[in-house]
């Protein structure tokens, strides 16, 4: 289980999708913020509005923007705008990298 309050905030890409699937099924009212690969972080929390496997639809809705992210594996990093689990609000969370044989250290090095 992941432990919110150890030092690095680090998920593993499986852990990331199984919070997204929490927070798209119990519709509590919480909201996300993603960071992509190589981008800044999303400029407003979002709700989930539809989860997959590889892929989320999340809401704004003051701003009436639907956000579609087709591949999970390119979100680096989040922060949720309510307590929700372990997790705690504006606390930033790193996601691992992962390629086909596992996940692979996030430590900028690059790996072929």
């Amino acid at each position: 289980m992941f432990e919110a309050n150890s030092p690095s905030c680090e998920l593993s890409s499986s852990q990331f999708s199984s919070l997204i699937h929490d927070l798209a099924s119990k519709r509590n009212g919480v909201s996300i913020r993603l960071q992509f690969r190589g981008e800044q972080w999303l400029e407003h929390f979002a709700s989930v509005l539809v989860f997959s496997k590889e892929a989320i639809l999340l809401t704004h809705m003051p701003t009436r923007t639907v956000i579609n992210v087709p591949d999970l594996n390119k979100v680096t990093g989040f922060e949720i705008d309510q307590p929700f689990n372990a997790f705690l609000p504006f606390q930033r969370y790193t996601i691992k990298l992962q390629n086909q044989e596992g996940e692979i250290p996030n430590d900028g090095l690059l790996y072929a």
